[in-house]
């Protein structure tokens, strides 16, 4: 429940450690439950992460043949684990595209030579290299860039900075970007400078590097709000009217019996602000 602001949250919540909490903080990845009571979170012990997810912390365990164990909130990683470039190593450090794999022993990561990165995604080094029509090519660590590539403004430049979705390509010439103007982004992604717009039924539109909003947004609290502040998961609607935000909460209490539902109305007209609450009790 959101009143003015401020969040509440309900007691005895059961979140799975595959998914995130109520907040947005991610619980890892567990065969068991993690429970939240009155905002305290309850993990459970003895709990299986797999390398190729997240440990029970969320921190990245990197891809793997084998498992990743964490016992009481101890992990206990495997020897002889093989990676691969395409992925991430044992510590979550990306290692880019490649042809071939990188070994990773006992902790030491052991990387090949002559290996063929596209320009689509990652050098060896797992910096973005944009999306293009050639390839990168890295020999021995030295990367080598072809000219004349084309980069798309739906995914990245050549720098890989989002250029934000649009209906018009952005061509990078020789390391130079050339935007184009009347670009349509929509709310429900980025915006031209990649700044989240949130979601959102009508357009946001660009006009020569000028945003324009429209009014009236349907944000759901599932996704994020029309400032991308995450809202959580929820079963009902967040509406955000002229950047202000009303949020419908139904919760239920006393298991089957009884409900309160709580509206709460925001209006701006002529930039007075008028709020009202209505709290309805069964």
């Amino acid at each position: 429940m959101s009143l003015y602001g401020l969040i509440i949250t309900t007691s005895h919540v059961i979140v799975w450690a595959g998914h995130y909490n109520q907040s947005c903080h991610c619980m890892g990845w567990s065969l068991q439950p993690v429970m939240s009571l009155y905002g305290l979170v309850i993990t459970t012990s003895h709990v299986i992460v797999w390398a190729g997810h997240y440990n029970q912390s969320c921190h990245c365990m990197g891809w793997s043949l084998q498992p990743v164990m964490s016992l009481y909130g101890l992990v206990i990683t495997t020897s002889h684990v093989i990676v691969w470039t395409d992925h991430y190593n044992q510590s979550c450090h990306c290692m880019g595209w490649s042809l071939q794999p990188v070994m990773s022993l006992y902790g030491l990561v052991i990387t090949t030579s002559h290996v063929i990165v596209w320009a689509g995604h990652y050098n060896q080094s797992c910096h973005c290299m944009g999306w293009s029509l050639q390839p990168v090519m890295s020999l021995y660590g030295l990367v080598i860039i072809t000219s004349h590539v084309i980069v798309w403004t739906d995914h990245y430049n050549q720098s890989c900075h989002c250029m934000g979705w649009s209906l018009q390509p952005v061509m990078s010439l020789y390391g130079l970007v050339i935007t184009t103007s009347h670009v349509i982004v929509w709310a429900g992604h980025y915006n031209q400078s990649c700044h989240c717009m949130g979601w959102s039924l009508q357009p946001v539109m660009s006009l020569y590097g000028l945003v324009i909003t429209t009014s009236h947004v349907i944000v759901w609290a599932g996704h994020y709000n029309q400032s991308c502040h995450c809202m959580g998961w929820s079963l009902q609607p967040v509406m955000s009217l002229y950047g202000l935000v009303i949020i419908t909460v139904i919760i239920s209490m006393y298991g089957m019996i009884g409900h309160i539902i709580s509206y709460i109305l925001c209006l701006s007209i002529h930039d007075i602000v008028y709020t009202s609450s209505c709290i309805l009790y069964k």
